[in-house]
Formats: C-alpha cells, sequence, structure tokens
C-alpha cells in the first residue's frame, strides 16, 4: 500500500534528472519522513530514494502522501 496516514510520504513522480533534484532539496528541508519515486522506467533505487512503482499505480493508492510533479524537458 502506497502511503501511511501516520507519517508525511512524499511520492516524486520522474526519477530522472528533475526528480533527483527535488528529492535532493526535499531530503534537505527535512518535512518528510519518507521520500520515494514513482515511474514508469525506473525499477531500481535512485540515489537511495525506492521506486514504489509506475505512475498508473497512483490512481489505486490507498493512504496518505504528498506528490511532487518531477518531469522535465531539458531542451
Amino acid at each position: 500500500m502506497i502511503g501511511d496516514a501516520n507519517h508525511m510520504t512524499l511520492l516524486i513522480v520522474g526519477a530522472g534528472g528533475l526528480g533527483r533534484e527535488v528529492a535532493a532539496t526535499a531530503l534537505a528541508l527535512g518535512n518528510w519522513n519518507e521520500i520515494a519515486f514513482v515511474d514508469d522506467n525506473a525499477t531500481e533505487p535512485v540515489n537511495g530514494l525506492s521506486i514504489w512503482g509506475d505512475v498508473a499505480d497512483l490512481s489505486t493508492a490507498e493512504g496518505h502522501y504528498e506528490v511532487m510533479i518531477a518531469i522535465g524537458n531539458p531542451s
């Protein structure tokens, strides 16, 4: 199950460069007990943070969490 009502979780959509930057900022802020990625292509942890599934999993997720969209096109 994604999320837990007893602690604040941040899910970052996109585990690419922008997602890694968002994660670094979120870690520095220290406002979340858990930070993880949701990404259609990544399967291995990124910078020590878990991949919780793909974007479609968000539509059936239960619990409480915050979502940050971090998908960019640098061109």
